[in-house]
């Protein structure tokens, strides 16, 4: 995972919450969002409960992500296909934008992995 993430704000969570829904909280991290794009399912402000890849293997099943493209972390809908990952707002202000293999083997996609649970804290 990038070094340059770095915790900005400690959540408390009740313990029974994780324990019923995720046995091995060990890889557990919250990301808050921000701006309109996934709007009205993720507001400006949602906590995002995301299970980190970490480099394990996952099945790619269309859904909501959280991910690094380039340099930027994004929460958005991911379709996997096989040549390519487009990533497309809620929002349809917002434009979708795909991730190529090249993308991917130059190392500018991490995917860290399908949102769990939403809420505002």
């Amino acid at each position: 995972m990038d070094p340059s993430f770095a915790v900005t704000k400690e959540v408390d969570i009740p313990k029974i919450f994780i324990e019923q829904k995720y046995p091995d909280p060990k890889h557990l991290k919250i990301f808050k969002c921000f701006g309109d794009s996934m709007q009205p399912k993720y507001n400006s402000g949602d906590f995002v409960i995301v299970d980190m890849v970490n480099g394990r293997d996952f099945i790619k099943i269309d859904g909501i992500y959280v991910f690094r493209f380039d340099k930027a972390v994004y929460i958005k809908r991911l379709t996997f296909m096989p040549d390519k990952i487009m990533a497309k707002s809620i929002n349809p202000d917002y434009e979708s934008f795909e991730i190529t293999k090249k993308d991917i083997k130059d190392g500018l996609f991490e995917n860290f992995r399908q949102t769990l649970w939403k809420n505002c804290i």
